[in-house]
């Protein structure tokens, strides 16, 4: 399974911040992640989904973008970035209703979506997700990824 690409969405979000003329304590501002996590995305491993989230939001992309390593060719445009989430307690009511339909345990999810059960645990409690995890379990459950996007009051 490909694996959701943090060092590309990092390159994306340095061309247009040069773009724009943004700092990185700019960007920081506008979309209300951190200046050091926003500069050290692409030599992380995982990154915190709703910060990646807002991110992507930024570049005009979708939760789960082909274009970085997930499977949707298509987006809805998302809201303003500064107030996204992802709404992990729909995500893990898609699942089990998805692992119920498909007629398979929580193992057999976890082995074919590549993702650790203690993640699709963490999920059930509203837990906090990261990427590429959460592109990994978008990309299971298909299209369109942004139905478990929410937008805050900010």
């Amino acid at each position: 399974m490909n694996s959701f690409n943090l060092r590309a969405v990092c390159s994306a979000m340095d061309a247009r911040r040069k773009e724009l003329h943004l700092s990185w304590a700019d960007l920081s501002k506008e979309l209300g992640v951190s200046s050091s996590t926003l500069r050290q995305l692409g030599n992380r491993p995982t990154a915190e989904a709703d910060g990646v989230l807002r991110m992507l939001s930024w570049l005009g992309k979708g939760p789960n973008d082909v274009e970085f390593g997930g499977s949707e060719t298509t987006a809805t445009r998302l809201p303003e970035p500064k107030t996204l989430r992802f709404d992990t307690r729909s995500i893990y009511v898609a699942l089990d209703r998805e692992r119920d339909t498909r007629g398979i345990t929580w193992e057999q999810l976890a082995s074919q979506s590549g993702v650790a059960s203690a993640i699709l645990t963490r999920l059930s409690k509203g837990g906090r997700a990261t990427y590429p995890d959460v592109a990994r379990i978008l990309t299971w459950l298909g299209p369109p990824a942004s139905r478990f996007v929410s937008a805050n009051t900010p």
